[in-house]
C-alpha cells in the first residue's frame, strides 16, 4: 500500500459516517408516488397544479402522448411547459436546451422544465440564462398537493 494511502485508510469510518449524514440531509430527488404515476394522471396532477396557481390551459390535453410539451398562459403571456423528463433522476443541460429550441420555435414567451428528479448544476445554470422555470421533485411535490387534494374530492 502506497503511504498516501495508507494515511487514509484509518479515516475511511469517519468519511463513510460524513457521506451517510450527508446523504440524509440532501433532499429526496424523485418522489416515488410521483414517479410511479401513468402518463395521463401525472399530466393531469401537473395541469391542475398550475391551474391552481392562475395559468390557464390553452388546449385540450387528452391527445398528449407521454412526454408531450404543454401549453399555459399565465398574465398574458404564453409558457410551454416541458415534461419530457419526468421521470428522470437527474435533468442535465441537454434537456434544458431541448426546450430552449422548442420556445424559440415555436415563439411563446418561456418554458418550464417539470421532472421528479432533480435539476443538475449545469443544467440550472443553463436555464437560468435562457430564462427557463426549473421544477424539481420537491417542488413538483409541493405544486401538484393541492391538485391531488381537489381531484381526489371531487372524484
Amino acid at each position: 500500500m502506497r503511504p498516501q494511502f495508507a494515511r487514509l485508510v484509518p479515516r475511511l469510518p469517519a468519511l463513510t459516517g460524513w457521506l451517510r449524514a450527508w446523504s440524509r440531509r440532501r433532499p429526496a430527488s424523485a418522489p416515488a408516488a410521483l414517479r410511479d404515476l401513468e402518463w395521463d394522471e401525472f399530466q393531469r396532477l401537473v395541469v391542475e397544479g398550475f391551474l391552481r396557481r392562475g395559468y390557464h390551459a390553452t388546449g385540450p390535453f387528452r391527445s398528449l402522448t407521454p412526454g408531450s410539451d404543454l401549453l399555459l398562459r399565465h398574465q398574458r403571456e404564453t409558457y410551454l411547459v416541458h415534461c419530457k423528463s419526468w421521470r428522470h433522476a437527474k435533468v442535465d443541460v441537454d434537456a434544458v436546451q431541448a426546450l430552449q429550441r422548442a420556445v424559440l420555435a415555436r415563439g411563446v414567451n418561456g418554458g418550464i422544465l417539470v421532472t421528479t428528479g432533480r435539476i443538475g448544476r449545469h443544467a440550472a445554470r443553463a436555464g437560468a440564462v435562457a430564462r427557463i422555470q426549473m421544477i424539481d421533485g420537491q417542488a413538483l411535490e409541493a405544486l401538484v398537493d393541492a391538485a391531488r387534494e381537489r381531484l381526489a374530492s371531487a372524484g
